[in-house]
Parts: structure tokens; sequence; C-alpha cells
């Protein structure tokens, strides 16, 4: 079941629409709390594409396993995903690939590139313990494999050669306390083309599979120009969910604030997202 009760969630946004845009919905441009605890976060954008970030949480874990799923078909392996080639010999000339990082990493500060392994968010230039290995583990990549599989998207937890592509880093090191379950970049309109974000939790942690891979398929939607929307079972939901969430097709109310400055997909009106919509014409379909 979702947890959405007001106070067990932490959300907070600065957004910024591109670069030089200067333009901000929400937020302080500081470090902050609102009365149920949220966290509001910004930083420099490096380059001025984007310095605003997304944070998302529980104070309360989710216990228990989601059972280990398949999905994806060719969406993954162990081969790099950048030399041309899946596991079966295919074509992996994706519009974008996603590699889930369980291995930790020792960041630098600069610009979000994920091929030089710098980060804008500054508190995450902590050496970032990885996630561990187990079934849980595989549920969660199997899970994130399954939301990005409608869409032209290459999903790995192989270390691509080369960029430009996302990297996701699933770490227990998590120095903005127990309640956050993850923090990306906002990036309206999909500026920056190897951004850098990251969920929270382990193989022992106590949020289950589902709870992990919806935070990580969250902070990537953000990245690539998403925004936290009002929709049970939609991956985006502001206030996240421990059960099976998707890109829902549907044109969801945005969360309050949290939207950028044009609607960010086709067909839907002002202070909507239709997240499925959005990552078919960014991306387009599956091939």
């Amino acid at each position: 079941m979702g947890i959405r009760s007001a106070g067990l969630w932490i959300l907070g946004w600065l957004v910024a629409c591109g670069p030089g845009d200067g333009a901000s919905q929400d937020g302080d441009g500081g470090t902050g709390t609102d009365e149920s605890g949220a966290i509001a976060t910004s930083t420099e954008g490096g380059d001025g594409a984007s310095g605003a970030v997304s944070v998302t949480g529980t104070t309360g874990g989710s216990t228990g396993d989601m059972a280990e799923s398949s999905g994806g078909g060719d969406s993954t392996g162990t081969d790099d995903p950048t030399t041309g080639t899946d596991d079966s010999g295919g074509s992996t000339d994706a519009a974008l690939v996603l590699y889930v990082n369980f291995d930790g990493a020792d960041l630098d500060a600069g610009a979000d590139d994920a091929p030089a392994n710098t980060t804008q968010i500054g508190e995450m230039t902590t050496p970032l313990q990885p996630f561990g290995n187990g079934p849980k583990r595989d549920a969660v990549l199997a899970r994130v494999i399954e939301h990005w599989a409608p869409y032209d998207v290459v999903v790995t937890d192989t270390a691509p050669s080369r960029g430009p592509y996302t990297m996701a880093v699933v770490t227990p090191t998590n120095p903005f306390g127990g309640g956050v379950q993850g923090i990306s970049p906002l990036d309206c309109g999909d500026v920056l083309p190897s951004n850098v974000v990251f969920a929270f939790g382990s193989e022992a942690g106590e949020a289950n599979a589902e709870a992990v891979a919806n935070s990580v398929s969250r902070q990537v939607g953000a990245a690539v120009g998403l925004t936290h929307v009002d929709a049970p079972g939609d991956v985006m939901n502001a206030f996240g969910s421990d059960a099976p969430a998707t890109f829902t097709d549907e044109c969801a109310p945005l969360s309050s604030g949290d939207q950028c400055a044009t609607p960010p997909a086709p067909g839907c009106g002002a202070g909507t997202q239709n997240s499925h919509a959005y990552l078919l014409d960014r991306f387009g379909a599956a091939p």
C-alpha cells in the first residue's frame, strides 16, 4: 500500500527552467523546513542549466521485499550498453542510457556529468557506500527496467564506457538523514544530458525493493524534465509509494508549486502532467 500521510514523506522543490532563465517556482533558494518537515534545497548548477534539486523521502520505513520480477527484455545486461550491441546482439543506440549504480561512488563537485563523476549536489560528494548484493538489489533493478520498458531507454547496472548517460546512485549513504528517500536535479526541459541522481537504501535496509525502485525512477524522472504529481500509482507521485507504480497515461495535477514554466507533456494543460506521454515524446517508444 502507498504511504501518503502528510508528514511521512519529505518533498522539497526549487524549480529552475533552463539556461540563463533564472525563473523559479516555490522555495526560497535556501534550505529549510515546512510544516510537515519537508526539506527544500537548492544548489548552484555549475553551467547554469539547472540549479534546482528535488528531495523526496519518508520518515517511516517499509518492511519486506518485493517479489523479484522480470521484464524489459533486452533493456539491460552485463555488456556495456554504449558499445553498440546488447546481450542478444541488437543495437543499443537508445535515446537514453540509464546506469543504475549499486556499487558505490566517489563524486566530485561540479555541473552534473555522470561520465566525469561530478554532481551539482554538494552534499553527495562524500564517499557513497555500495547498496550490497542480494535479492533486493535484483528486484530493484528488475522493477526499474519495467518502469522504463515502454520507452527507447536502456537500463543497465554496468558502468557504460562512454557518455552521455544518466547515473542513478543507489546507496545507504544519506547525508540528509533518515527521512529523505532520494534527491535529484530538477532539469526542466532535460537540458543536461548526463545527470546524476540519488536514491537511498540498501540490501539490508528497511525500505522494500518496490519503494527503492520507485525512488530511483522518480529521481531520474525529475532529471529528464518530469515533476511531481498528485496521482496515486504514478512513479512521479509526490508522496512516493512502496507499492507497484508506473508512469501513468493521464493528465494528473502537479503537486503544489512543483511545475516547470510550461506544461511538460503534449496534451496536458497548465498545472497538469502526463508522465507517460511526456516520456514517449521525449524518448520515443521502445523498438
